[in-house]
């Protein structure tokens, strides 16, 4: 005998059909659809249950559902599933806690205009924002390459007095990282403590993931290597036992770049490797373009001059595509190949181009070596 079990995601297509070939009344249909979708979120499958409502109209436990789960479904890379729903609900029921997860959606997938309209509605106006708000906002402005905005937005949040932990948290850790990428160490250094503190008192892994990132990365401007791989680790593990994909990313993306840029380069690529695989499942537009970028110079260091070009030459497309400064990475890398082959009218253009994305930019020329996010 054989016993066959089913995901409750691969049962839900024979249900439905099930419910479509015994003619159920509409309502009914709808009631039993809301009923199950009821069932789908209290066993955990809070995807699966969105998509229940989606098919029974039913708004008002929809907008419920998004607003209670959506958070936790876009760190787990259901990027799709929230920002259809998000746009399936009314306006009636669109409050500020939907117009930051539609734009979290959008921000994700590289929609950075739809993203910004989706938090300004969010922010109504205001000129000191929630600290939830301020980051998201902020990051925008920082994955754009200007990392001065991403400060002045960040600052509007720091002072929230009402602020949840975990979001006063997750601000503080990007707003480190902002001056990490400016090269202003004391500043990173002080808010990465800070960081890590508020972090460490909730006890969340998603704000515990950031906070030992932005420690990972000023342990590098230190020097400081066995500093800089045991907060990468903690980092990871939090990232996974919150689920968070999209902190995976980020954290194998940043430690491919370091293994990399110690010659360390079959680890590098087994890091970036999976980076980048998550990054396409999730459709997560930024970081996939920066593993992208590393891999491209990792392969690059190791003679692999074609692949490295195909990997650069993907990464320069979705850097353009998502209007992102941080173009001048794959730029600068892609002259550095044609240089070496001889096609020096062809690098010129390149790194020309490279040259001038960083100057318009609010990042620093020497800047364009750190592969970092």
């Amino acid at each position: 005998t054989e016993i066959y079990t089913l995901s409750l995601h691969d049962a839900l297509p024979i249900w439905e059909y099930a419910l479509d070939s015994l003619l159920v009344p509409e309502t009914e249909a709808a009631r039993l659809r809301i009923a199950a979708a009821e069932w789908l979120a209290a066993a955990g499958a809070s995807g699966d249950a969105i998509q229940v409502l989606l098919s029974a109209g039913a708004a008002d436990q929809l907008a419920a559902i998004v607003a209670k789960e959506g958070s936790r479904l876009l760190a787990a890379g259901q990027i799709a599933t929230v920002l259809g729903a998000c746009r399936a609900i009314p306006s009636r029921l669109r409050g500020a806690e939907i117009e930051q997860l539609e734009g979290e959606a959008q921000q994700i997938q590289g929609d950075w205009s739809a993203a910004m309209a989706c938090f300004q509605r969010a922010a109504a106006g205001r000129d000191a924002l929630p600290a939830h708000l301020a980051w998201r906002i902020g990051l925008i402005h920082y994955l754009r390459g200007e990392p001065d905005a991403a400060l002045s937005v960040y600052q509007r949040g720091v002072d929230d007095p009402g602020a949840d932990p975990v979001e006063m948290a997750l601000l503080l850790a990007w707003m480190s990282t902002a001056h990490w990428i400016r090269g202003d160490v004391e500043p990173c250094r002080l808010l990465a403590k800070r960081a890590l503190a508020a972090a460490n008192a909730c006890g969340d892994h998603r704000a515990l993931a950031a906070a030992h990132t932005v420690m990972a990365m000023l342990a590098a401007l230190d020097g400081d290597r066995r500093g800089n791989d045991a907060h990468y680790l903690l980092a990871l593990r939090a990232a996974e036992e919150a689920s968070d994909v999209l902190q995976v990313v980020r954290i194998r993306t940043n430690r491919g770049s370091h293994f990399m840029e110690e010659g360390s380069y079959a680890e590098a690529l087994q890091e970036l490797d999976v980076a980048v695989r998550l990054a396409e499942l999730t459709s997560f537009a930024s970081f996939l373009a920066l593993s992208l970028s590393n891999r491209g110079e990792t392969k690059l260091r190791t003679g692999r001059i074609e692949e490295a070009l195909a990997d650069l030459e993907a990464s320069r497309l979705r850097y353009n595509q998502i209007h992102s400064d941080m173009v001048a990475y794959p730029l600068q890398l892609i002259g550095e190949i044609y240089s070496e082959r001889g096609n020096l009218a062809q690098a010129r253009v390149m790194l020309e181009e490279a040259l001038g994305v960083a100057e318009r930019s609010e990042e620093h020329t020497s800047e364009l070596q750190s592969h970092h996010d």
